[in-house]
C-alpha cells in the first residue's frame, strides 16, 4: 500500500514534523524568550555511549540537568555573577541526518545572565571550548551515576 509523504497518520511524515517545529518556534520567539541575544547549542552524545540512551529514558531528565548545569558554570565562570541565572529553552531529538539514532540536545541559550531584579547582563562571546569540555565531564559522570 502506498502512503504520501504529506500525511498525517503515519508518525514520521517530515513534512508535518516541519510545520510543527515552526510553530513550536514561533510560539517560543513570541511568548517565552525576552528581546536579547541569543545562542544555539547541541549537547550530542559520543557514538559509543548512545546506546545506553536508547532503551531507558530515564536518562533525559539528566541529560537536560546536565546541558543546564554545563551552561550555568561555564556562565558563571565568565560573568562572575553567581546570582545571575541564563535563559534557556531546551528540545530533545532522537535521531540525525540519516534517521539513526542519536539522542541530543538542542538548546537557545541567551548570551548573558539575569539578575535577581530582572536585568540582564550580556557576557562577551564566548568560545566553545570550555562547554565542550565540561559537558564530556557532565555526560560521563551522569552515565558513572546510573551505573550503565
Amino acid at each position: 500500500m502506498f502512503v504520501a509523504s504529506s500525511c498525517r497518520g503515519r508518525c514520521a511524515c517530515p513534512s508535518c514534523h516541519e510545520k510543527r517545529a515552526l510553530e513550536r518556534a514561533s510560539w517560543v520567539a513570541q511568548h517565552v524568550c525576552t528581546d536579547v541575544t541569543h545562542r544555539q547549542f547541541a549537547f550530542t552524545i559520543p557514538k559509543r555511549l548512545r546506546l545506553c540512551f536508547r532503551d531507558d529514558r530515564r536518562f533525559w531528565g539528566a541529560l537536560y540537568q546536565a546541558a543546564w548545569r554545563t551552561v550555568c558554570t561555564v556562565y558563571e565562570a565568565t560573568g562572575g555573577r553567581p546570582a545571575g541565572v541564563p535563559g534557556m529553552v531546551g528540545a530533545s531529538q532522537t535521531f540525525g541526518d540519516l534517521i539513526h539514532w542519536h539522542p541530543n540536545i538542542h538548546a537557545l541559550v541567551s548570551e548573558g545572565v539575569f539578575l535577581p531584579d530582572g536585568t540582564f547582563v550580556p557576557l562577551p562571546k564566548l568560545a566553545i571550548e570550555p562547554f565542550l569540555k565540561l559537558w564530556e565531564q557532565e555526560a560521563f559522570a551522569l552515565l558513572q551515576a546510573v551505573d550503565v
